[in-house]
C-alpha cells in the first residue's frame, strides 16, 4: 500500500478547520470525507479499505477511552488520530495506550498531520 491510497474520515465541529484540513489532506494525495457532527458520521460511515479517522476529541466532549468505546458501539474499527486543543499529557498517554495512532495538539502544522497519516498508513499496511 502506498501512502497516497488512504481514505480519511475527518470529524471536527469547527467547519473552518475542516475545510483547511481537507485541503491539506487532499494536497497530500488522499481522499477525504468531512463531518461536523458525529451523528451524521455514525449514520453515514462506510468502511473503505485503507482508511482512518481523524477526529477532534471535543466533538465527543469526553475522554479518548470513552470515544473509543462509542466508536466500537457504532461498529467503527478504524485507526484513529485524535486532535484536541487540550494539552493534557495524561489524556494523551491514555489515548495512545488505548490504541490511538497519534494525538495532535491544536494548533498543529501540516508536517505533524503528515507524520500522523504516515503512522496510520504504516499501521494499516502492517495489518494487511
Amino acid at each position: 500500500m502506498r501512502l497516497n491510497e488512504l481514505h480519511i474520515f475527518l470529524l471536527d465541529d469547527d467547519t473552518y478547520l475542516l475545510k483547511a484540513l481537507e485541503r491539506i489532506i487532499k494536497g497530500l494525495g488522499h481522499s477525504v470525507n468531512t463531518f461536523s457532527k458525529k451523528s451524521v458520521f455514525f449514520n453515514w460511515i462506510n468502511h473503505y479499505a485503507n482508511s482512518c479517522l481523524i477526529v477532534d476529541l471535543g466533538i465527543f466532549n469526553i475522554s479518548s477511552s470513552t470515544a473509543f468505546h462509542e466508536l466500537k458501539e457504532n461498529k467503527i474499527s478504524l485507526p484513529v488520530i485524535f486532535m484536541t486543543a487540550s494539552d493534557n499529557s495524561i489524556e494523551k498517554q491514555n489515548a495512545l495506550q488505548n490504541g490511538a495512532i497519534d494525538y495532535l495538539i491544536k494548533p498543529f502544522d501540516a508536517a505533524d498531520l503528515y507524520t500522523a497519516i504516515k503512522k496510520a498508513a504504516a499501521f494499516i499496511n502492517e495489518k494487511n
